[in-house]
């Protein structure tokens, strides 16, 4: 029960100024942790090795996102009528609410599927790269892929 809401907070210590930041962070650490996989070097090769229906997913997911943004800075606009109109500042504060609701939703469910597509690509992803894959997850395996996508740096 306690990891539970735990994890509802943060699924690792917080490190960044938003919540969305160290989710991303955490699902990045989890991937790291156990495939020895550097996801922001492995993201946009990954992309290309994903089938077109799991990027339109992919897509969907993220302009779940991007739509409550979208929304938010529409009740935001709201704000700027307010001093002259009172009931803007009611749908300021419902659409804002309702935005920052639907954008930590999909943001959580984004990052659930980075994650994902991690676990069911990456030996795929190695395989691309000319890396022998036996067993997957294997960290022996990510740590080459990671190194072969650094070039060395």
């Amino acid at each position: 029960m306690a990891a539970a809401r735990r994890n509802r907070i943060s699924l690792s210590r917080p490190r960044h100024a938003t919540w969305m930041g160290d989710a991303m962070a955490a699902r990045e650490k989890h991937i790291h942790g156990e495939y020895g996989l550097d996801l922001w070097a492995a993201w946009p090769r990954l992309w290309l090795t994903l089938p077109s229906r799991v990027r339109d997913e992919a897509r969907k997911a993220y302009a779940a996102w991007h739509t409550a943004g979208v929304h938010g800075g529409g009740g935001l606009l709201y704000l700027l009528i307010a001093p002259w109109w009172w009931p803007a500042l009611l749908v300021a504060v419902a659409g804002c609410a309702a935005a920052w609701w639907s954008g930590r939703a999909a943001w959580g469910d984004f990052t659930d599927l980075v994650e994902s597509l991690a676990d069911l690509y990456g030996a795929a992803l190695a395989r691309s790269l000319g890396v022998p894959v036996d067993t997957w997850p294997d960290p022996a395996i990510g740590v080459e892929v990671t190194a072969r996508l650094r070039k060395g740096i």
